[in-house]
C-alpha cells in the first residue's frame, strides 16, 4: 500500500479495510518518511513501512517476516488442538532456546528427525528457510531488548543468540539498515519527539 493514492489516502484505506478484514497484513511502500505518517501507520498495526526507492532485499526480508508472523498466528490459534504439529513444537523450542546454540543438527537430535526433514518443514510449513527464520526471530528479540532495556549491546547480542557482538552488529545492520546503537538512539529520539 502506498500513502499517496487517488481518491483516498493509503492510510484511510487500511483503516477502513481493518473493519471488514482485521486479520489482513499491510506493508506500506512510500516515499514519505515523515514521522507523523509512520506513527499513524504504527497505530493501524501495519506489518512494515518501506521507503522508496525499494530495496528488494529489504522487501524480501519483509515478506519472509510476514510469512513467519502469519505462521505464528496460525500456531497460536491451533494451540488448543490435541496433537501439536512438529513444526509448532520445533519453533517453540527455537524461541525458548534462542540464547543457546540452535542449529538444524541440534533440532534433529532433540526431535529425532533428520536435519533435512526439519529444513523441509520450515520451507513447506512456514515458507522460509530455517536460517531466515532463526535470524528473523533473533532480530525481533534484539529490537525488543534495545527499546525496552538499557542493557549493553554485548548483552543484547548474547540474549538474542549471538556470542560475538561484532557478528550480531553486522547481522543487525544488514537486517535493519543501521547499527543496534543507532536503532536505540533513534527510538529514544522518537519517544522524546512524541512527548
Amino acid at each position: 500500500m502506498d500513502i499517496n493514492i487517488p481518491i483516498m489516502s493509503g492510510l484511510k484505506v487500511i483503516q477502513l479495510s481493518r473493519i471488514k478484514h482485521p486479520e489482513t497484513a499491510f506493508v506500506i511502500v512510500s516515499g514519505y518518511d515523515d514521522f507523523s505518517y509512520c506513527r499513524e501507520a504504527l497505530r493501524l498495526k501495519i506489518t512494515d513501512y518501506i521507503l522508496k526507492p525499494v530495496n528488494y532485499e529489504e522487501f524480501g526480508s519483509c515478506i519472509d517476516n510476514l510469512k513467519i508472523s502469519l505462521f505464528e498466528r496460525r500456531a497460536v490459534e491451533a494451540s488448543g488442538q490435541e496433537e501439536e504439529r512438529a513444526i509448532t513444537s520445533i519453533t517453540r523450542y527455537v524461541q525458548e532456546h534462542l540464547a543457546e546454540e540452535v542449529s538444524l543438527s541440534v533440532l534433529a537430535e532433540e526431535f529425532h528427525l533428520s536435519a533435512q526433514s526439519i529444513s523441509q518443514l520450515f520451507k513447506s510449513e512456514i515458507g522460509v528457510g530455517f536460517l531466515n527464520y532463526l535470524t528473523s526471530i533473533r532480530m525481533e528479540k534484539a529490537r525488543k531488548l534495545l527499546v525496552s532495556t538499557d542493557l549493553p549491546i554485548a548483552e543484547v547480542a548474547e540474549r538474542a543468540g549471538y556470542g560475538d557482538y561484532r557478528v550480531f552488529t553486522k547481522v543487525f545492520k544488514k537486517s535493519e539498515g543501521i547499527t543496534p546503537s543507532q536503532y536505540r538512539r533513534d527510538f529514544l529520539e522518537e519517544v522524546k519527539a512524541g512527548e
